[in-house]
């Protein structure tokens, strides 16, 4: 461990994407989680181009996409019309290599991430946890708990906080996290379904009071259920949804003629939108949902982490390895916090539109927003 330059906290998509990059450059890192496994949900599960390009550079954009679907058609619907459907297959014809939205599961592309570093003799720590850092001359002194218990102190040069919305690096390093709870609760559930969608596409069907989304997963007949504004289902953030409560949210929609077979996976939750002041302080850094969360609008949350040790992965290489100055490191900040900002903003205004119960803005749910 002594040779070891980075510390990453946490082994979701974000902290092993920066691990499989620091990799190829040679540049040695310690990766912890406090787990005591991956994650076994589905949760985040679209890959947009900008992130396929990313994998391709650490030799692994063919294999995710092996693993997902990119033929895949969403349809609208109000009430039991279909209004206008996309295709997103070619969505960004010749603008990259990867002109299609990919959809696999959140653990899927994380164990591909996993299988990549053993390939290099690398591994994640698993049931490892920071409990205390601080900030010295020679760089960060940490101390981490290990799976019996026992704590050690650690000197890093640099620690990257990829620990999530409730990053305990952030805490500890004293990163303001700004921003706003939205009100109405949302559900998520991984089912499978009988009755009158064919898998393969995704759906959304809009009503005056809720919106539901149904989107396919490659293996047949696996769904992914997103509700909200439901007045059927009164679950609270954090409360488990039941199989009942699935069929209730699929009866209370007139034109989906739905049964739930098997429930997988479910979620209640509030959307948190929250931007942490900075990106950087001295030798602590963030990235993923340590420093922005928003909601999840597009599926920009996990591709924006990734993105986010793209722009930091080779900066740190270079400044460890002498072939550029500390300096560039300030550059992090300055070129993801924009982009991060933006997010948050336009993401913001969309979810605003969206769950407000406004006459005009039912309207604008029902007739303007599928031909947006």
């Amino acid at each position: 461990m002594e040779n070891e330059k980075i510390l990453i906290t946490g082994a979701g998509p974000t902290g092993l994407s920066l691990a499989n990059l620091l990799s190829r450059m040679g540049t040695p890192f310690m990766l912890i989680d406090k787990n005591a496994h991956p994650s076994r949900e589905s949760k985040a599960f679209g890959i947009h181009a900008r992130t396929l390009e990313v994998f391709d550079q650490i030799g692994m954009a063919e294999k995710v996409i092996s693993e997902g679907s990119i033929d895949n058609t969403v349809h609208f619907f109000i009430k039991d019309r279909e209004t206008a459907k996309i295709r997103l297959k070619d969505i960004l014809p010749g603008e990259s290599n990867f002109p299609f939205f990919l959809v696999l599961e959140q653990y899927r592309t994380e164990e591909i991430l996993i299988d990549s570093l053993e390939a290099h003799e690398l591994k994640v720590n698993w049931k490892h946890e920071l409990t205390k850092l601080s900030e010295n001359d020679e760089g960060i002194l940490v101390t981490i708990k290990d799976p019996l218990g026992k704590e050690k102190e650690l000197q890093f040069q640099y620690l990257i906080g990829c620990d999530g919305a409730g990053s305990i690096i952030r805490e500890q390093a004293g990163f303001a996290f700004k921003g706003k709870t939205f009100s109405p609760c949302f559900y998520l559930a991984d089912c499978e379904f009988e009755g009158g969608i064919e898998h393969g596409d995704s759906y959304f069907t809009l009503a005056p009071s809720y919106i539901t989304g149904i989107f396919s997963f490659r293996e047949k007949g696996k769904f992914r259920l997103f509700n909200f504004m439901n007045p059927s289902v009164g679950k609270d953030e954090d409360e488990e949804l039941t199989f009942g409560d699935v069929q209730k949210i699929l009866d209370s929609n007139p034109y989906l003629d739905l049964k739930v077979k098997n429930m997988e996976w479910s979620s209640v939750f509030r959307i948190h939108a929250r931007l942490a002041e900075s990106f950087q302080k001295g030798r602590v850094f963030l990235a993923g949902d340590a420093a922005h969360v928003h909601s999840p609008a597009a599926g920009q949350g996990m591709n924006t982490g990734i993105q986010d040790t793209y722009n930091l992965a080779w900066k740190l290489s270079f400044v460890i390895s002498g072939i550029a100055k500390p300096e560039l490191l300030k550059t992090y900040t300055q070129e993801r916090m924009p982009i991060a900002q933006n997010l948050h903003n336009t993401t913001d205004r969309f979810f605003q539109l969206m769950i407000q119960p406004i006459r005009i803005l039912n309207l604008f749910r029902l007739y303007f927003f599928p031909v947006f």
